[in-house]
């Protein structure tokens, strides 16, 4: 990865810890005064109410984060497919394209690259290729000799 993509890491993490740290004791300190206005204590039903609140984001945090970590792109001369590991191990999600079947690629500024096309069943699939990828611009001129790319406004 290159060492800007590092850094940029580096600092959505710091952004989460500290959201995970500081944001979360005080939405449960708003919740709390939100559920007993009148009384001094939480009983068992708004403890799971403020765990039912706040325990979705952070798992879907902790998902994206493991996943993420085994993220490659595989770029053949007629094919290109996605490869990642299921969150809790168990297999390995390949989303493949081939060159052919690429029906148009878009770039989004912020984000990276969008390849839409059909998969090997027919159904019309979005590839995304974030732009933190190593050696991002190769890929976006390899991809670039197979199909014209098209600015995004999003």
């Amino acid at each position: 990865m290159p060492i800007e993509a590092v850094h940029q890491q580096k600092r959505a993490i710091l952004a989460a810890s500290l959201t995970l740290f500081i944001g979360v004791p005080l939405l449960t300190i708003a919740a709390a005064t939100l559920f007993h206005l009148d009384r001094s204590t939480l009983s068992t039903r708004d403890l799971c109410s403020i765990g039912s609140m706040l325990g979705p984001p952070c798992v879907l945090l902790w998902l994206h984060a493991n996943m993420m970590k085994s993220f490659q792109i595989q770029l053949e001369d007629d094919r290109i497919t996605r490869v990642q590991n299921h969150p809790f191990g168990r297999s390995t999600l390949k989303i493949s394209i081939a060159r052919q079947d690429v029906g148009h690629i878009r770039e989004v500024q912020k984000s990276g690259l969008y390849l839409h096309g059909r998969d090997g069943d027919g159904r019309w699939i979005d590839l995304p290729i974030p732009r933190t990828l190593e050696n991002y611009q190769d890929l976006r001129s390899r991809l670039a000799a197979w199909h014209p790319i098209h600015d995004s406004w999003l």
